[in-house]
């Protein structure tokens, strides 16, 4: 424990008039307090008086007579004969009889007591001064207990301080505030008690750094003591009321809101400490303390949708008592989720998830968006919109034409020769009659391409018609393009052409096909040949010459080809057939030129058993 230097203070106190008092600092463990010690003059043995001098009247004992103690107020008296705790004051006790029932003057035979019969722990005499029993046998204390815990505590201390005779003598007294020793009391109250004289004064206890006094206990230091209290006031922690606003008070899911409380004491000019509890309906959102000016904030972006009902709960503190804000109603939007593009099925899990309603489902055509999704919404995607509200979607059903197949590929094509014709098929398929506005080949090498068609310029609900493609390289090269197919009901669509043209080769074979009949297993057959003749201006390699095919081990050749064949030159290519089964055998002779595509002559031939041979001896 530790005492500030003691100094006079004068402070205004309820009062016309300032009053000039004694006051010391002691710091414990657990608290600041503050000891005000108030000189004889200003004691009265009016209560009203009391609070005026000591500011502190919200519970008061007037002159202890026989009225009930407030809630949480007991007192304690212990040492010397017994231990005893009192919840109420002990009836009014005629002072005359006093020494016959409690005196215990041992060794002082002019008091003419010679024991105490125990029948009196503390008395409360006829002039309400509540008092314990004089012992001289071990030191006394009374405790006064407070529960609730007060903010200030003010007493009437009787006859503290005396003449100096043997009957009353000069006396000492510990005090202890919530169990901590703070030391003499008259040697704390220093010049504003003068010693030697009969005294009785105030003394104000005040605790601060947010605690409160729930003890204040003074023990007797001398033996022939009494302990009188003539009035006591308990101020206990101030009423608080809690206001609760919030910005913005409108909004959607996920945004933040911040949430303000401000603490006030009601009445009173002091700001609350601690810490305000928000809660939605009874979910806890967080907790804040509040800042020196008695205010606490807290944001959140977790808000449900819908009209949530948010309070703030003040938790009190050592001087100030718990309070709630009213109920206040923050509005919370939902943004329509963006379902464009998805599923029915999975537009209607989003919208569901999101805390609102499928409403109504229409279907339109479409060409850009595959049918089963969602081609709009209402209200539209990132609106704000209130929890339940329904959205309804148009989800398409395909395009109002199907065109199958979407693509005609037309391989290799010999520049300048027309390819074989490929069709694709236009079905009107949006239940209604439908214009054709233009069917035509367009982008990429359109000139490569030629269509012709059986489509009219409507086409009836469920009607067909027939596109035919031909394709005829102008040039070599990959060619691409396309068949645009534009109608009433929407956007064009199309069907893919590809193709590729191939120059015209030079190197021409004499013969395309060669047919060896049968032949005799295991024997080979004469050699038949084709010509290889480069019809073109200029020499061309050969860059392979061979038999291939299912049944090549069947067939054999040999050339008078070497690796390149000048312009206007030739080459034979000679063949045999040496079947080794029976049965068909096919092959080609396939040549391959730096000119275009391979060439090939095809090999047919079929193996026979050979013929027995029988000698007859004459």
């Amino acid at each position: 424990m530790t005492a500030f230097p003691m100094a006079r203070l004068c402070q205004i106190r309820f009062l016309s008039a300032a009053i000039c008092i004694g006051f010391a600092f002691m710091q414990t463990a657990q608290a600041a307090i503050k000891l005000t010690f108030f000189p004889a003059s200003d004691y009265s043995t009016n209560t009203s008086d009391m609070n005026a001098s000591l500011g502190v009247g919200t519970f008061t004992l007037d002159d202890f007579s026989t009225a009930a103690f407030p809630p949480g107020l007991s007192y304690a008296l212990s040492g010397g004969i017994n231990t005893l705790t009192y919840s109420s004051l002990p009836a009014i006790f005629n002072q005359n009889t006093l020494p016959a029932q409690c005196y215990n003057y041992d060794g002082i035979p002019n008091l003419g007591i010679a024991s105490w019969t125990g029948a009196t722990a503390v008395t409360n005499q006829v002039g309400n001064t509540f008092t314990n029993c004089f012992s001289s046998d071990a030191a006394q204390t009374i405790t006064f207990n407070y529960a609730p815990g007060a903010k200030s505590f003010g007493i009437g201390l009787a006859n503290f301080q005396s003449t100096n005779s043997p009957q009353f003598p000069i006396t000492n007294h510990e005090l202890f505030v919530n169990g901590v020793d703070l030391g003499v009391l008259e040697t704390l109250a220093g010049s504003a008690w003068s010693p030697g004289i009969v005294l009785n004064a105030y003394l104000r206890i005040d605790a601060s750094d947010g605690s409160v006094i729930t003890s204040v206990a003074f023990e007797c230091l001398t033996t022939l003591d009494f302990l009188g209290f003539s009035d006591l006031a308990i101020e206990p922690p101030a009423v608080t009321s809690t206001t609760l606003t919030a910005s913005p008070t409108s909004t959607t899911t996920g945004l933040p809101v911040t949430f303000t409380a401000t603490v006030t004491q009601d009445p009173g000019s002091a700001v609350p400490t601690g810490s305000v509890t928000f809660r939605e309906g009874s979910t806890v959102l967080g907790t804040a303390a509040l800042d020196s000016a008695g205010t606490a904030t807290l944001t959140t972006s977790t808000l449900p949708a819908g009209s949530d009902s948010i309070t703030a709960s003040y938790g009190g503190d050592s001087y100030d008592l718990k309070s709630a804000s009213a109920v206040l109603i923050v509005t919370i939007k939902i943004k329509v989720p963006n379902v464009v593009g998805l599923t029915e099925s999975a537009a209607k899990t989003a919208i569901t998830k999101a805390g609102l309603t499928l409403g109504n489902v229409t279907t339109v055509p479409s060409t850009t968006v595959p049918a089963g999704s969602v081609v709009s919404e209402t209200p539209s995607a990132g609106s704000a919109v209130a929890a339940g509200v329904a959205v309804a979607l148009a989800v398409s059903s395909g395009p109002p034409l199907t065109l199958q197949p979407h693509s005609l590929a037309f391989g290799t094509e010999t520049v300048a020769i027309a390819s074989a014709a490929k069709t694709f098929t236009i079905t009107n398929v949006s239940g209604a009659s439908l214009s054709l506005t233009s069917i035509s080949v367009t982008g990429g090498q359109a000139d490569d391409f030629a269509l012709t068609q059986t489509c009219g310029s409507t086409l009836a609900a469920g009607a067909s018609c027939r596109v035919s493609v031909t394709f005829k390289p102008v040039s070599a090269g990959a060619k691409t393009s396309s068949v645009s197919v534009a109608d009433s009901a929407g956007s064009p669509q199309s069907v893919a052409l590809t193709g590729t043209g191939v120059a015209a080769p030079t190197v021409k074979l004499s013969a395309t096909s060669l047919a060896f009949g049968t032949q005799a297993v295991a024997t080979t057959s004469s050699p038949k040949t084709f010509t290889i003749t480069n019809s073109g201006a200029a020499g061309v390699s050969l860059t392979s010459i061979t038999v291939t095919g299912a049944q090549a081990d069947d067939y054999a050749l040999t050339k008078t080809c070497g690796s390149t064949l000048a312009a206007g030159a030739s080459c034979t290519v000679s063949v045999t057939f040496t079947p080794v089964s029976t049965g068909s055998k096919v092959a080609n002779v396939t040549v391959a030129d730096g000119a275009g595509s391979p060439q090939s002559v095809s090999l047919t031939g079929t193996g026979v058993t050979a013929p027995a041979v029988t000698l007859n001896a004459d």
